[in-house]
């Protein structure tokens, strides 16, 4: 299970589980599609969480984007080890935690 979203200037979040094989691997993967249909010209980015400091590692939950640019995930892993609030920053490619 993962999560989609459409930042404001037209990219598209996928927050998902990825490898390596560990439990709590994941990430976003971030599709820019250049504004056309020509998949020529599609970039792809890949921001891995593991060690970030995002919940858990991984992104299961809403996902909110703000004026700056940035992304806040709602997360929860399971109901006995629940998420928190993160921020993904996508100048700096880091994760906070505020728990």
């Amino acid at each position: 299970m993962g999560s989609i979203g459409a930042a404001a200037d037209g990219r598209l979040y996928l927050g998902t589980w990825f490898g390596p094989a560990t439990p709590g691997s994941g990430g976003f993967n971030i599709l820019d599609d250049m504004g056309n249909a020509n998949p020529e010209d599609d970039l792809w980015e890949t921001y891995t969480a593991n060690g970030s400091g995002l919940t858990m590692d991984v992104i299961r939950g809403q996902m909110a984007f703000d004026a700056a640019g940035g992304v806040w995930i709602g997360s929860r892993f399971n109901q006995a080890r629940p998420g928190g609030l993160d921020y993904f920053n996508p100048a700096t490619g880091s994760f906070t935690n505020f728990g």
